[in-house]
C-alpha cells in the first residue's frame, strides 16, 4: 500500500496535478483523499504523505477511508492523522478487523475451542449445518493441562515467532464510524402473512457510532463478515442511515450529552449512541 501511496504521489507530481493543488488554480479548494478497503490503505498512507511534506496544504487535506485495512497505520501515525482521517465500516466487516495480532488472537481460540470440544468435530459441523445448539460442547470445562490440544497449543505459541522476527501491531485509523446493526424489520403484506414468504420483507436498521481502534480488535465471525465489505452495500448501509437520521427515526437510539464543564455554550452539543462506546 505504501508503494502504491508513491506512485500516485509520483504521478500527480508528473501531470501537474500536484503543482496545480499546491500553487495553480486548485490552491483554495479542499483536497479530499478517498478510497475503499485496500484502496483506503492507500488514501489514508497518501494523505499522511501529502500532510507530512506540504505544510501549506495541510488545513485542506482530508480523507475519506471506506473500510479500511485494520492492520494500517503505526500507534504514532494512528495519532498523527487523527484529525484528517475519518473511516467508516459495516455490520461485522472482516477487514477493519484484520491484522497479524488479531489472526493469532483468532487462532488461539479456535485451537482452544476445537480442544475443549467434547464431541466429535464432525458432529460438530453437523450440528451446525442443522442449526442445532452447540455452545455447550464448545463451552466444556477446560482440558486436562496435561492433554495433547495443551501441550500442542502451548508448543504453537512457543514457536510462532522468534522475539526478532514478531511483527509489529499496526491499527486502523483512529476516527472511525461503525454502522452497527441495531434493529431488523420484518414487514408483512395481506396475503398470507405466515405462509407466503413472498409477502414479507426484511429489512436492517443500522446506527452511526464512533469506534476508536481498540474496538476492533477481535475478527468476529458471522455469515456476514464478507458480504458487510461490499462496497454497494455499505453505500445503502451509509444512504439508508443518513436518510433515517435526517428523518429522526434513529433519535430513539442516542441521547444527550449531559453539561460537565462549566462553560452553558457546551451543554448538549454533543449526543452519545445509547448502550454503546461511541459518538456521533
Amino acid at each position: 500500500m505504501k508503494k502504491s501511496a508513491e506512485y500516485v504521489l509520483c504521478k500527480l507530481h508528473s501531470v501537474g496535478i500536484l503543482s496545480d493543488i499546491l500553487e495553480g488554480k486548485f490552491r483554495n479548494h479542499r483536497v479530499v483523499v478517498l478510497g475503499h478497503s485496500l484502496g483506503a490503505g492507500v488514501a489514508a498512507i497518501l494523505s499522511i504523505i501529502l500532510h507530512a511534506t506540504y505544510c501549506s496544504a495541510r488545513s485542506r487535506i482530508q480523507c475519506f477511508a471506506y473500510a479500511p485495512p485494520g492492520g494500517l497505520l503505526s500507534p504514532a501515525l494512528v495519532s498523527y492523522s487523527k484529525d484528517f482521517i475519518v473511516g467508516c465500516f459495516s455490520g461485522n466487516d472482516i477487514v477493519p478487523r484484520m491484522a497479524v495480532h488479531t489472526f493469532d488472537d483468532l487462532r488461539d481460540l479456535v485451537l482452544s475451542s476445537l480442544a475443549r470440544c467434547n464431541i466429535s468435530k464432525s458432529s460438530l459441523f453437523l450440528k451446525k449445518c442443522f442449526r442445532a445448539k452447540v455452545s455447550d460442547a464448545l463451552a466444556a470445562p477446560v482440558f486436562d493441562s496435561f492433554s495433547g490440544g495443551r501441550v500442542l497449543l502451548e508448543r504453537l505459541r512457543e514457536t510462532s515467532y522468534s522475539p526478532h522476527e514478531e511483527a509489529r501491531r499496526l491499527f486502523p485509523p483512529m476516527t472511525l464510524v461503525h454502522f452497527r446493526k441495531a434493529v431488523v424489520l420484518t414487514r408483512t403484506g395481506s396475503c398470507f402473512q405466515r405462509i407466503c414468504s413472498g409477502c414479507r420483507s426484511r429489512e436492517e436498521v443500522f446506527v452511526p457510532m464512533f469506534v476508536s481502534p481498540a474496538d476492533v480488535q477481535m475478527i468476529v465471525c458471522s455469515s456476514t463478515m464478507f458480504t458487510d465489505h461490499f462496497p454497494d452495500r455499505l453505500f445503502n448501509v451509509m444512504e439508508k442511515a443518513c436518510d433515517r437520521l435526517e428523518r429522526g427515526e434513529l433519535s430513539r437510539f442516542f441521547f444527550p450529552i449531559e453539561n460537565t464543564s462549566s462553560s452553558p455554550t457546551r451543554a448538549n452539543e454533543g449526543i452519545f449512541f445509547s448502550g454503546m462506546h461511541g459518538a456521533i
